[in-house]
């Protein structure tokens, strides 16, 4: 009996030179497009070509002496400093120049529980974490006790700083973080609206619609804000879209996107915006979605052009944005979140960080496992 592989009289070769449609587990490795992978660890796609390249190793940073008794969570980019500031487990919050990136210095403590989230005000950052809203700039942080005693996430608009609670968004007065009182009389002090009023959601993010304000319960509802006070208007625009956490969602440009349990939603500017139904852009990943954390922070990573899912473990899922499909990372150690520096992507771990480099193929000073598996094909030969 001869062995089928010594058979060479119909034998083929078949070049593969599009991979654009990246992952695809909703099917059988059979049943996938030409185009999609069923496995794809540390690999993405470029652009150009719509060929296959591995991704960039790491290069460290930053450690935490092995002696202490915290460990980083998040962490943000102070852009007009040029200060990465991290936030550590036990609510401490560090902050390191660029120039001299082992130069981490304690700046303070977050006055709430919640995951931070930042916006750029003034000559720092504005940070809320549950607490009264906090001010960094560089090494100096300070918490603004004028300001609601429970903001939840923050954001700036049209020169205010605006916070939210459980069902209240708060603007400061026009360009002063720290005049939170309204006065009738005066259009430019601090104002006050509630959203969503007896529907029984939460509050858990405001996002950028170009000129609107997109704003996501807990309840599965979003609305937008459209206009400037005195004129303003909040609008509903979708129902069952829930979102995972105050981390799980993010801005790229003028459009959105929301993690849910099982999804993740565009929400795209158009004319007939408030008439639109939220698009659905992971039908071909809802298995590897599932397996994902609790607590996902949802993050746009400019220089690559990529959404990446971040959950605490050495696995990143990551949605490319120039071709719309998904592919994997996976580091050799747990990563907490992702920060854009500049024309750098800054990896955050729970102790230190590390940047990516072109020219690395290790993480943890430990190599790199690649694994990729395409479409299978099935011969007259195969019983199945």
């Amino acid at each position: 009996m001869t062995r089928l592989s010594t058979k060479h009289a119909n034998q083929q070769v078949v070049e593969m030179y599009d991979f654009t449609g990246g992952l695809n587990t909703s099917v059988s490795e059979e049943q996938i497009a030409p185009n999609e992978l069923a496995v794809a660890v540390n690999f993405d796609v470029q652009m150009a070509t719509g060929l296959l390249k591995t991704v960039s190793g790491t290069r460290r940073k930053y450690r935490i002496p092995e002696d202490s008794d915290y460990k980083f969570k998040s962490a943000s980019y102070d852009v007009l400093n040029k200060h990465i500031v991290c936030f550590a487990d036990n609510g401490t919050v560090f902050s390191s120049p660029l120039n001299d990136i082992e130069d981490v210095r304690q700046i303070g403590r977050l006055s709430g529980s919640y995951d931070p989230v930042t916006a750029v005000w003034e000559s720092g950052l504005v940070v809320a974490s549950g607490g009264h809203l906090q001010y960094c700039a560089g090494y100096q942080m300070k918490t603004i006790n004028t300001s609601p005693s429970a903001c939840k996430g923050c954001y700036t608009r049209s020169g205010r700083v605006v916070v939210f609670d459980d069902d209240r968004i708060t603007f400061s007065a026009v360009g002063d973080e720290e005049s939170w009182t309204d006065d009738t009389n005066d259009d430019s002090s601090a104002k006050w609206l509630e959203v969503g009023y007896k529907m029984g959601g939460k509050m858990l993010g405001l996002v950028s619609m170009s000129t609107d304000m997109l704003i996501i319960q807990d309840n599965g509802m979003l609305f937008r804000l459209v206009g400037e006070y005195p004129n303003w208007e909040v609008k509903e625009i979708a129902r069952d879209i829930d979102c995972r956490s105050n981390t799980s969602y993010c801005n790229v440009v003028n459009n959105s996107y929301i993690l849910s349990k099982d999804a993740i939603y565009g929400i795209v500017t158009t004319q007939e915006y408030g008439d639109m139904r939220a698009q659905s852009l992971a039908e071909k990943i809802k298995k590897n979605l599932g397996v994902l954390g609790a607590d996902v922070k949802m993050r746009y990573v400019a220089p690559l052009n990529q959404i990446w899912l971040v959950d605490g473990t050495p696995n990143v899922l990551m949605y490319d944005l120039n071709v719309g499909s998904y592919y994997y990372r996976a580091f050799n150690s747990p990563i907490v979140d992702v920060v854009n520096v500049d024309e750098s992507v800054f990896v955050i771990k729970p102790n230190g960080f590390d940047v990516l480099d072109d020219y690395s193929f290790v993480d943890e000073d430990k190599p790199l496992v690649y694994a990729l598996r395409l479409k299978t094909q099935i011969s007259h030969h195969d019983f199945l």
